[in-house]
């Protein structure tokens, strides 16, 4: 579809063949309470009408809209703070092939599968917290376990029965690379993935029959608590020392024997 935005009243006339038009969204804070399901729009038709209309309330056009969304049941909350590993409970299993993994939203991480591949992937994660008003991102390394063997997560190899499970480790600081750099930048932090964006990543099976098969999906809220600052040491408070005692030298008298 197009997207344009709202018609502007304060324009005196409509220019010839303007394109105009209204735009929707559904704004989190108005619905936080909704529950995990699938939600439309309720009518007869499953059709919103929504009508155009000039500042006099004349009508120059009407369309129609469908409300479709999901929320989805969180499969994990996965803590990758000080260095933690999170490995997926879940296995996937493609008989006779290998399996691979892949993120729903590209800019999170990659939505196109490879052949074999190298060590890792890179997810870099939206966060959140109330520590800042500033959005951060968080940049994690992205496997899969099979067989005992680590690789990439999106890469398909060699057929076989093991299953296969995600595995994701947070990068550490790298002020160099600007890698997780608000690690130190909001010490005692708890950062965590916006409730409405949970990283979302499918696992498929390789190879023929059912070649790109969706075996399953992990749903994850993600989390980072960043170091507290370092305190120093409390000092342990100086015990009083005595002064030294002196004493003054005694010189023995001379004793005279008597006859």
């Amino acid at each position: 579809g197009v997207s344009a935005p709202l018609l502007n009243l304060s324009l005196p006339t409509l220019a010839p063949d303007a394109l105009f038009g209204a735009r929707f969204s559904i704004p989190y804070d108005l619905n936080k309470n909704l529950g995990v399901g699938t939600y439309r729009t309720l009518s007869s038709n499953g059709l919103l009408n929504t009508t155009l209309a000039f500042a006099d309330g004349s009508v120059f056009a009407t369309f129609d809209v469908a409300v479709d969304f999901k929320i989805l049941a969180a499969t994990a909350t996965v803590d990758l703070s000080n260095s933690k590993v999170y490995t997926s409970t879940e296995t996937f299993y493609a008989s006779a092939s290998s399996a691979y993994f892949l993120a729903s939203d590209s800019s999170i991480g990659p939505a196109t599968a490879v052949w074999w591949g190298g060590s890792r992937d890179t997810l870099t994660i939206p966060m959140i917290s109330s520590c800042t008003s500033q959005k951060v991102t968080a940049v994690v390394k992205a496997q899969q376990v099979s067989c005992s063997s680590y690789w990439q997560m999106s890469a398909g190899r060699g057929a076989d029965n093991c299953g296969h499970q995600l595995v994701l480790t947070a990068d550490p600081y790298d002020a160099t690379l600007g890698q997780n750099t608000w690690i130190k930048n909001y010490p005692g932090c708890t950062f965590s993935t916006h409730p409405a964006r949970p990283v979302v990543i499918g696992s498929f099976r390789w190879h023929e029959p059912e070649a790109g098969k969706r075996l399953g999906a992990l749903v994850l809220n993600v989390q980072i608590t960043t170091p507290s600052s370092p305190t120093k040491p409390l000092q342990p408070i100086p015990k009083p020392v005595a002064p030294p005692i002196t004493s003054k030298p005694v010189t023995a008298k001379p004793v005279t024997a008597k006859p």
